[in-house]
């Protein structure tokens, strides 16, 4: 038996496949294919920019009907979108992300998510920052802007796994408003296991407005989702079945109430969490919602 003895310490960092694809989607125009809304760094603002010929999908009410008229083609007005906004990411590593999702653990994926977003915002040239946490503050980066913020993100999650400590949101947000007043658009990565944290988690988030403009990003379990539909054939089935009802519908009624009380929701498959928080990421900004 050969023995190699390590001489240094190796960092292992998540896989950037995703930040690949999305650069090569943008190098070549083509988003649409990998999922991604059509994302360009001109959009509904305020401030006008310029004329360009109309494409598909273009907002009838930006069309320039006098331009349109001298040309003898459709004339679309850019705007230029609002810059430097603050994308606030607050991770939860506690019990709620704790365990496995199709083979992975699921802070992995909220992981992944949130490198994906960094990278994406950094692109429009907003500001970005990470809170780690769960029963206490694991690492903190006030939101600044740049491809380095978005390097800095990177070595801050590399290492990061979950536990099994509870959650404490509001100590968390409390953390925050000490060292970041500003108002921002505050991501929180967590998940729905039970009506008691559910709770703490609707109440904490609900409370963050009108300062911040705040989004909830839960992992659905699509497990469930297939035991709940399939016919049971057993008597674990049935069981299993039965758990998935309840389960489901307590995790419906806590996004309803999120939804209520004014929190944006992203409620997603483990892989497709990371498009659809871009997505929903390119919607705010587009209706100027922040």
């Amino acid at each position: 038996m050969l023995s190699i003895p390590a001489v240094q310490v190796v960092k292992v960092y998540p896989g950037l496949r995703e930040l690949t694809r999305f650069n090569l989607a943008a190098q070549r125009r083509q988003l649409q294919q990998i999922g991604v809304r059509r994302a360009h760094r001109h959009g509904i603002g305020s401030e006008f920019e310029s004329l360009r010929d109309y494409v598909p999908d273009d907002e009838i009410r930006h069309i320039d009907w006098k331009a349109t008229a001298r040309k003898g083609h459709l004339v679309t007005r850019q705007y230029e979108l609002e810059r430097s906004q603050n994308i606030l990411m607050m991770l939860d590593v506690g019990r709620t992300m704790w365990g496995e999702l199709e083979g992975r653990a699921k802070i992995d994926y909220a992981i992944q998510a949130a490198l994906l977003l960094a990278h994406v915002a950094s692109f429009f040239d907003d500001r970005v920052g990470l809170l780690a946490f769960s029963n206490r503050i694991y690492t903190f980066l006030p939101p600044r802007r740049g491809r380095q913020q978005s390097y800095a993100v990177l070595e801050a999650l590399h290492n990061l796994y979950a536990d099994l400590e509870e959650p404490d949101y509001r100590t968390a947000f409390h953390f925050l408003e000490e060292r970041w007043p500003r108002r921002s658009l505050l991501i929180c990565f967590t998940d729905l296991w039970d009506p008691v944290s559910a709770r703490s988690l609707i109440a904490t988030l609900a409370a963050q407005q009108p300062r911040h403009l705040p989004v909830a990003v839960t992992l659905l379990n699509t497990s469930w989702v297939r035991a709940r539909e399939q016919p049971p054939e057993t008597a674990e089935a049935i069981f299993q079945k039965v758990a998935a009802l309840e389960t489901l519908q307590q995790r419906d009624q806590a996004l309803r109430l999120l939804a209520q009380k004014g929190v944006l929701v992203v409620d997603s498959s483990a892989e497709k969490l990371s498009v659809e928080l871009v997505n929903r990421y390119l919607e705010i900004k587009e209706r100027m919602l922040l």
